[in-house]
């Protein structure tokens, strides 16, 4: 055997790196990291079976176990959601992976230690065997686990060039005495070393050469840069990695062999013995062995190891109250997929405590985690119910930072409904509470609410900014669920943007690390993302591979539900881009599977497209019955939500088949439930009313129903004035004053008009405004209210933004002053004439002027006013005389010469 590992442990520049491999080698015989988490979740499934019995307890443990096995819950991540929930004493069950009994490598690791040949030891293991075997061997050694101490430690490495003593037994991940020390969840590896412990293990790389035993290298698919091999590779000595006969080293692994080229080498063989073999030629004398376990021997010891740590295990869950042994448990159903076993348990627990002790401190997180999970199933009005409770529990003046996490909460739920100012004023609010705590992850949580707020209000440029900075946030603090989050969304927000590339990039982070850490829901709604930025792309059939890959991966695993909804969602893809047959196809296969397993939401959701799909083809009666069907199915499944849509699908069916009063009674039906669960999405409610209201209204008026036309128009005017709909408010105070004029009530309809002609402004129709305008005037002149008249035209007048348009509102005006006359009423077509003049000469328009002045002496020589009509032509000839030759100077000379107006 000739390696560089073994080159440089003549030289006594050799780091052994041991992994949690070694430790299983017997008869230390210590369990897998696997195994443990298997024992901590069969301690917690004990707890729990307390209160929905052994059974359930054990179906709700194999749904953790299966995914533990399946490699799809990584062990840090189920520490990091255990330890999102108990915090610190979360680290004292770790002290199960202790053994003080060490092995033939340990011990041949001493030996090489002994004879000068090794510059360090680096593990990530907890237990003390290395420390046993060091002993036993009577090797000076010192432990280094508690990062605060590892300054000396660097200084001393900088001695390295010659023989250290004491050797130093580098324990990464800390060591089990001291569960302070201990290294175990997600956010920790991702949050990197202390910086003395970084400086110790790049001082290490660049001296030796490291061989790795018993160790898989699964930390660097986590982070390429673990123990920054690949970062420090120019400068490091190399390393030897041996893996099990016929194992293939992870990606990663091949990754940094390839950035060390010759400095690397892979070996493949079995431990205790490839170490023998290995150390023989630098040893003087042989290694001291552990006498040989026969197979029966070795079994019974990896039973009382599993007992050992089951022990532990329990005793450990039994340390622990009950409300949070059952809280992790339904944090670790959440986190595999099973929301529904989680509400189910914290249902119970909440259930189960008497009234008036729910109101504790301690009990407030029981509540808090249940008004959460109803928020997860959409049932909004239980948690907003839940977490106002614990805002009463939690006062903001003595425990500041739960009041506040449920305000967020609750604030979430706002979101969901579509209460933007209210989210957003509570998300600020927990923001200023999270600047003032100076806690970085509430702040991120906050900052990433008021993001969300902050797209849906348009500042998509302030989004990303909040959303960048939550990112920093998160980063630093290793929380990789939060991570992947963020970068959906920053992915979501590009998208909206157009900005394809930039969402493709975040997209595909969030998917790696998703999958990663086994999310596979999260992973495909991520998809779905990509999915909807390659649609508007135009990449159709990307975006439709994408929605399939998500549909293998849930049939995968089985889970029914997800297959059912994603086949929905790719109806939905399909009658999007026009695949009208293959949507109607994928509707039926998914309400078959909906219809199978009893999904009658999902079933509700396919039903809702249906109906749409039918309306647009035509089918107006087929409509009907599919959203007749739905309302059914709604209403005993009792989803007010999925109610109130199908209301609205069914009254605007029936409005189509011009159905009016049946559409009408629907709508408000769907109006009540949407005012009284403060659902989203009202304005679409409302605007099919306020429509219908106003279709029906018009038929009563055809009919002679006066009374019941007003009552209809009436609560649609009020209606459009709650949306700010200008434009439908001024039509429909048309209708009002239509009916005002058929009941004689001229005074209230012109005043309606006048009204209307505001309204058709805010609504941008001025051509509309201005008709109305003139007809609310010419009721004002009918009325003899003059003034009003006058003030109404002047208006119009000044609406106007070029002379041509001034020219043809004035001859519109002057058009109803000739309708004065044809009634007989002189005095007010003089009026409105007289009006005219006096704005055309304040504004400058002398000819206009004098037009007006020839028309009112031709108004006065037709009623025999001989004196008013010379008067007028003479304003006329005066208003021109600058302008001799202007076609109306001369007619008004000629209106004044002799003859043409006679005594």
């Amino acid at each position: 055997m000739k390696l560089l590992a073994q080159k440089f442990a003549a030289e006594g520049r050799l780091v052994i790196f041991v992994g949690a491999g070694v430790s299983s080698i017997p008869p230390t015989c210590l369990p897998s990291w696997w195994a443990m988490n298997q024992a901590v979740t069969a301690s917690l499934r004990d707890r729990v079976a307390e209160l929905v019995g052994p059974l359930r307890a054990q179906v709700l443990a194999e749904a953790i176990t299966q995914r533990q096995e399946a490699n799809r819950f990584p062990p840090e991540y189920q520490a990091e959601v255990i330890v999102g929930r108990l915090r610190d004493s979360y680290f004292n069950v770790l002290q199960c992976l202790d053994s003080e009994i060490p092995n033939d490598v340990h011990l041949g690791i001493a030996a090489l230690s002994k004879a000068h040949r090794v510059a360090a030891v680096v593990t990530t293991n907890f237990d003390r065997a290395l420390e046993a075997a060091f002993r036993e061997l009577h090797v000076p050694f010192e432990v280094w686990s508690n990062p605060a101490e590892f300054k000396a430690l660097a200084d001393r490495l900088d001695k390295l060039g010659t023989s250290v003593v004491p050797c130093p037994i580098i324990k990464l991940h800390g060591s089990a005495e001291n569960p302070a020390t201990l290294v175990d969840t997600l956010s920790q590896r991702k949050r990197g070393f202390a910086p003395a412990v970084a400086v110790c293990v790049r001082q290490l790389l660049r001296h030796a050469h490291w061989l790795f035993l018993g160790y898989s290298g699964a930390d660097l698919m986590a982070d390429e840069n673990y123990l920054f091999l690949k970062p420090d590779a120019a400068q490091a000595q190399g390393f030897t990695w041996l893996l099990r006969t016929n194992e293939q080293p992870v990606a990663a692994v091949s990754a940094t062999c390839a950035a060390y080229g010759s400095r690397a080498e892979i070996v493949n063989s079995e431990l205790p013995n490839w170490l023998a073999d290995f150390s023989h030629p630098l040893l003087a004398e042989p290694v001291p062995l552990v006498a040989n376990l026969d197979t029966a021997a070795i079994d019974e010891v990896r039973r009382l190891g599993r007992e050992k740590v089951a022990a532990h295990a329990t005793a450990w869950a039994a340390a622990e109250r009950f409300d949070r042994s059952v809280l992790v448990f339904a944090d670790l159903l959440r986190a595999v997929g099973e929301p529904s076993g989680a509400l189910d348990l914290v249902q119970r627990l909440y259930r189960r405590q008497p009234i008036e002790e729910r109101k504790s401190r301690h009990f407030g997180v029981v509540v808090n985690t249940l008004a959460n999970l109803y928020n997860e199933a959409s049932r909004f009005d239980e948690a907003i119910s839940l977490f106002r409770e614990v805002l009463e529990i939690y006062d903001p003046t003595t425990a500041e930072e739960q009041h506040f996490g449920a305000l967020s909460n609750l604030a979430l739920v706002y979101e969901k409904q579509g209460k933007t100012d209210e989210a957003l004023g509570a998300f600020e609010r927990v923001l200023s509470f999270a600047e003032r705590s100076t806690k970085a992850e509430a702040r991120g949580i906050a900052l990433h609410n008021i993001a969300m707020i902050r797209l849906r209000l348009g500042d998509a440029d302030e989004a990303e900014s909040l959303y960048r900075e939550e990112l920093g946030i998160v980063r630093a603090l290793g929380d990789e669920t939060a991570r992947a989050i963020v970068l959906n969304n920053l992915g979501e927000l590009e998208v909206s943007r157009w900005r394809f590339d930039r969402a493709v990039e975040y997209l595909a982070e969030a998917v790696s690390v998703r999958e990663r850490l086994g999310d596979d829901l999260g992973a495909a709604r991520t998809r779905a993302n990509l999915a909807n930025g390659h649609s508007l792309q135009g990449a159709r059939e990307l975006a439709l591979e994408l929605y399939e890959h998500s549909l293998d991966v849930f049939k995968r695993f089985g889970d029914r539900t997800d297959v059912a909804r994603t086949l929905g969602n790719l109806a939905r893809l399909n009658e999007d881009i026009g695949k009208r047959d293959e949507a109607i196809a994928l509707l039926d296969e998914t309400l078959t599977a909906a219809m199978a397993i009893g999904a009658d939401p999902v079933r509700a959701q396919a039903l809702r497209l249906r109906g749409e799909i039918q309306h647009k083809q035509g089918q107006l009666r087929d409509a009907f019955g599919t959203y007749q069907e739905l309302v059914e199915l709604t209403v005993r499944i009792r989803d007010a939500k999925g109610e109130r849509d199908a209301r609205v699908g069914r009254g605007i069916a029936l409005k189509a088949l011009n159905e009016i009063e049946p559409a009408i009674a629907d709508l408000r039906e769907a109006m009540a439930l949407t005012e009284l669960h403060e659902f989203p999405a009202r304005e679409w409610v409302v605007d099919n009313l306020a429509d219908a209201l106003n279709i029906d209204g018009l038929a009563r008026e055809h009919r002679g129903d006066l009374d019941g036309a007003m009552d209809d128009y009436l609560e649609a005017l009020e209606i459009w004035r709650r949306r700010g709909l200008s434009y439908n408010e001024g039509q429909t105070l048309m209708n009002v004053a239509n009916v005002q004029g058929r009941h004689k009530l001229y005074a209230e309809a012109a005043d309606t008009l006048h009204r209307a002609t505001a309204a058709l402004l805010l609504g941008n129709d001025r051509e509309g405004a201005d008709t109305v305008a003139l007809n609310s005037a010419d009721v004002y002149l009918q009325l003899n209210r003059l003034n009003e008249a006058s003030g109404v035209l002047r208006e119009i007048v000044n609406r106007s933004t070029n002379y041509g348009e001034r020219a043809d509102r004035m001859n519109r005006i002057g058009a109803l002053a000739e309708k004065q006359l044809q009634r007989g009423m002189i005095d007010r077509a003089l009026r409105v004439f007289e009006d005219c003049a006096r704005w055309n000469r304040e504004d400058g328009y002398l000819p206009d002027a004098a037009a007006c002045h020839l028309n009112l002496g031709s108004i006065y020589k037709a009623a025999g006013n001989v004196d008013g009509g010379r008067k007028s032509f003479e304003k006329a000839l005066m208003l021109l005389a600058d302008q001799p030759d202007h076609p109306l100077h001369v007619r008004a000379k000629s209106l004044l010469s002799d003859g043409a107006i006679e005594e």
